[in-house]
């Protein structure tokens, strides 16, 4: 899987086949925010079908959704056999150049005209235009992108199957591993329909195999449910699954089942699953001995500014990385003027977690907190304690907490005066394990 996709969800657009490039996490916006709102073909000057060296008109309406202006800055314009834009793209139109849209300005038209040009000689089939912008300092650059699939050749494509037919569209981990026995494994799980007719509601699994064959002997990690898939649309599932706490070290295998309930009746029942292979335990981190628990996620649910008296919904979860089930504790959420849990701290939320197994296993929780009604407009934290009442012993005590800053005030944090340069991402996005002298590629 490309970096791009770990970076950023697909999110697709069922009337009219696109997919846009949106964020995962929601953040202040204290820069521009260069929005792609709509891109595609102008059906009424360029009707499919198209050709190789056909000239097709493109509009895209863009927005700014930021509090600054977003300078001149560049778009291109590819042609990529996949929706990921990589090196062996085509570019069919590049404008270094583009017209600065103000703070808050929505709905800017940008059309032209591009060639479908072919120098690699790439085969008829379908194809994804992709209009892709970058702009200095950009508060969300992940919303800077948006897609729409063409078929390029005679014939229009292929025509889709008589009912309803399911298969897997594309199973694949966001690293090559290896991983640890209990680790958390992402992958891409989408579902493509085939069929004329649309699917209704199905599910598929991911299974755990010590072989390539799919049988009873094989583990069940997670299921997942899909309410429908429209004639010739693909569901985009961006999952997480974790692995068994312990097994044979070596090549294992992941996978994908589709509507293994038999909930939906297809066309053909015997494309339904796909299978991977992934190395685990030799590498991996193990998991620790004893029990080990973290904060695993905590973030509002919701974009800020926030203001006095307003209603958050947060996500506060927790992860059990030892070998060991812990048993009950509790974990508390508190409202802070500075960045340390103590005694003048405010408690928003807390709730009770009756046990956790180890092997990596997370305990999914959201709350809602409403912010006091009034207060002096500032910077302040929140603080998520693990294990608040020290009712577990753990192999180590110092990572329960996870302190977040948060804006409290009408209109958001006010610009710093001057300059003030600050560190918006830090991944690692190559995969471990690492040693001394290595290289990490970091973004």
């Amino acid at each position: 899987m490309s970096l791009l996709r770990k970076l950023r969800r697909k999110v697709q657009n069922a009337d009219r086949g696109k997919f846009t490039l949106e964020q995962l996490e929601p953040r202040l916006l204290l820069n521009a925010d260069l929005a792609v709102d709509d891109f595609g073909i102008d059906d009424g000057l360029t009707p499919p079908p198209f050709l190789w060296g056909d000239s097709i008109s493109l509009f895209t309406d863009l927005s700014n959704y930021g509090d600054m202006e977003t300078g001149t800055y560049g778009a291109k314009i590819i042609l990529s056999p996949d929706s990921n834009p990589d090196p062996g793209d085509y570019e069919l139109h590049v404008n270094p150049s583009m017209d600065s849209i103000a703070a808050g300005v929505t709905g800017v038209a940008y059309d032209t005209n591009v060639t479908l040009n072919n120098p690699d000689s790439w085969p008829d089939g379908d194809y994804n235009l992709i209009f892709d912008a970058e702009v200095t300092g950009d508060a969300n650059m992940a919303n800077n992108g948006m897609g729409v699939m063409i078929h390029i050749g005679e014939g229009g494509g292929p025509p889709p199957v008589p009912g309803i037919d399911l298969l897997v569209e594309e199973f694949s981990p966001d690293s090559t591993g290896p991983f640890g026995w209990g680790e958390a494994v992402n992958l891409a799980a989408d579902v493509r329909n085939v069929g004329d007719t649309d699917s209704g509601a199905f599910g598929f699994d991911i299974v755990f195999s010590e072989d390539n064959l799919l049988d009873g002997a094989d583990t069940v990690l997670d299921s997942f449910a899909v309410t429908t898939v429209g004639p010739g649309q693909v569901s985009i599932n961006d999952i997480s699954v974790n692995l068994p706490a312990s097994g044979t070290d070596g090549e294992n295998y992941l996978f994908m089942v589709i509507d293994p309930a038999n909930a939906v009746t297809e066309a053909d029942e015997s494309n339904n699953d796909w299978v991977i292979p992934i190395e685990v335990g030799s590498g991996g981190p193990p998991p620790v001995q004893g029990i080990e628990l973290l904060p695993d996620d905590f973030h509002p649910n919701q974009e800020g500014p926030f203001n006095w008296g307003d209603a958050i919904d947060f996500t506060a979860n927790v992860i059990n990385i030892g070998d060991t089930e812990a048993g009950a504790f509790t974990v508390k959420v508190l409202f802070s003027e500075d960045d340390l849990a103590d005694a003048g701290d405010t408690e928003a939320y807390s709730y009770q977690v009756t046990s956790l197994a180890g092997g990596g296993t997370v305990y999914e929780h959201n709350f809602a907190y409403t912010l006091p009604a009034s207060g002096t407009d500032g910077e302040y934290h929140f603080i998520m304690v693990v294990d608040s009442e020290n009712a577990v012993t753990e192999i180590s005590e110092e990572d329960n907490e996870w302190v977040m800053p948060f804006w409290v005030g009408a209109g958001g944090p006010p610009p710093p005066g001057g300059v003030e340069l600050l560190a918006s991402d830090l991944q690692v996005t190559s995969s471990g394990p690492y040693i001394w002298g290595g290289t990490m590629d970091l973004f």
